[in-house]
């Protein structure tokens, strides 16, 4: 059929529960069920641009079999299932050279071309913003290519320790004597109130670090590599993190393993390692700037 003269399009609707229902499973149920089901379906089809009817012009004796021909099923099939449907209420004869699906109208949708030209034009603008969003968001992204990645690590992370250790002494508020037995050890029940009574003055970013490495790692292991600095006479965020850098590139999976780590860690700095701004964790003094010679860890 014409739409303003032009083209329309159908389509056939299946609910989300139309094998559920009982005229479908009860069709089904019959010797040859599903067949008749295609059949019904098939009729549906041949139905959609004539608004669920179906017509018999003559060309064989009855309208089962004019239908067998149209859809191209066998006759007595087509019969078995035009003669449920009328049981059934879900077709109707009209008159004699009219039938109608009474399920068909809110089974069949249908649009112009013009319509369906629109539809078609808003789902590929959909697809380049939505491509063009993306692809904005990864360029914003990637600021370096991998390799400098890479080889710029190590680097970055000695500037950040270092960085992040001059920020927390500046922002201390009182003097604390960093080594002795006068020093805290506060029988808190979380690790983030164990850090806070240990540690020099906690920023929210060293908060969400710390909650970071006790996914990673364990509270169990975190608090242990807060005892560590502790022993060594150093408060600082910026010293405890690097401990638990060392444990996450380890893989450390228990406290055992912490020690481990550490002891490995005090064998290569006595055999010497990579030079910058850091920390030397074998001094009892507690934090100091290392030269160019010294290990950072």
């Amino acid at each position: 059929m014409s739409d303003n003269g032009s083209k329309r399009y159908y389509w056939l609707k299946l609910s989300e529960d139309f094998f559920r229902q009982k005229e479908i499973k009860k069709l089904r149920r019959i010797a040859g069920g599903d067949t008749y089901t295609v059949i019904y379906l098939k009729m549906l089809l041949r139905s959609m641009e004539d608004g669920g009817k179906l017509y018999y012009e003559g060309y064989e004796s009855d309208f089962a079999s004019e239908l067998a021909l149209d859809i191209d099923e066998d006759v007595e099939n087509v019969k078995m299932t035009v003669a449920f449907l009328i049981a059934n209420g879900i077709l109707h004869e009209n008159t004699a050279s009219e039938y109608e699906i009474t399920t068909a109208k809110e089974m069949v949708g249908s649009e112009g071309s013009s319509a369906r030209r629109m539809r078609k034009m808003r789902a590929v603008k959909a697809i380049a913003e939505s491509e063009k969003r993306m692809l904005s968001q990864s360029d914003s992204d990637v600021t370096e290519c991998d390799t400098d990645i890479e080889i710029d690590t190590d680097k970055e992370i000695d500037q950040e320790i270092y960085k992040e250790s001059e920020e927390e002494s500046a922002c201390a508020c009182e003097e604390v004597n960093p080594y002795g037995e006068d020093r805290p050890r506060l029988n808190t029940d979380t690790i983030q109130a164990y850090a806070a009574n240990n540690l020099t003055v906690l920023s929210p970013r060293a908060m969400e670090e710390l909650n970071g490495f006790v996914d990673d790692l364990s509270e169990e292991i975190v608090r242990h590599g807060i005892d560590n600095a502790l022993d060594q006479g150093v408060r600082t965020w910026a010293y405890v993190k690097s401990i638990l850098n060392d444990y996450v590139t380890d893989g450390v999976k228990s406290v055992a393993e912490a020690k481990a780590c550490d002891e490995k860690h005090r064998k290569k700095r006595r055999g010497g390692g990579r030079s910058g701004p850091g920390f030397d964790r074998s001094t009892s003094e507690g934090y100091v700037p290392l030269g160019a010679n010294d290990r950072m860890l």
